[in-house]
């Protein structure tokens, strides 16, 4: 069966989680379940894809309050994947924004994952996403920004 919720520790595949300590944290709290998998290993494109496109949600654990943009944000509306998330400044701002209304943000680790645990979050129609995240994030709207700055 389809995982509901798929998270790989820190990028989506681009590495392992870096601190292990954090990681044992992480496992230590996310409920005993076949609707989370935690993968802290390198995973290729196509298979990074396939768990984003098959799961309900998309769980970012950065460990890092300092992150700027998160890629793994972006990949995961690419395809109109709802994300869960430890807030940051970028999310938040995201939110304030209404630039993804897939975005669900906690201010800490344990009440994302008591909200999943307890099902508190709204699964949006992910066509809708796909053409909000484009509007906002696309193609287009990239070339229009860097044409103002080139």
């Amino acid at each position: 069966s389809t995982p509901l919720y798929s998270s790989a520790a820190s990028d989506v595949y681009k590495r392992q989680c870096p601190d292990s300590d954090y990681l044992k944290e992480i496992k230590s709290i996310s409920p005993k379940s076949n609707n989370i998998i935690i993968y802290n290993k390198f995973l290729s494109e196509s298979d990074a894809q396939q768990l984003i496109i098959g799961a309900e949600a998309l769980i970012l654990n950065h460990s890092e309050n300092d992150m700027i943009v998160s890629g793994s944000f972006f990949y995961a509306a690419t395809f109109g994947v709802p994300v869960l998330a430890k807030s940051t400044d970028f999310l938040k701002w995201v939110g304030e924004e209404g630039l993804y209304d897939g975005l669900n943000t906690f201010p800490n680790l344990k009440s994302l994952v008591l909200c999943i645990k307890d099902q508190r979050f709204s699964i949006i129609n992910r066509r809708r996403l796909f053409k909000q995240a484009n509007l906002h994030f696309g193609d287009d709207v990239l070339l229009n920004a860097l044409s103002k700055v080139i």
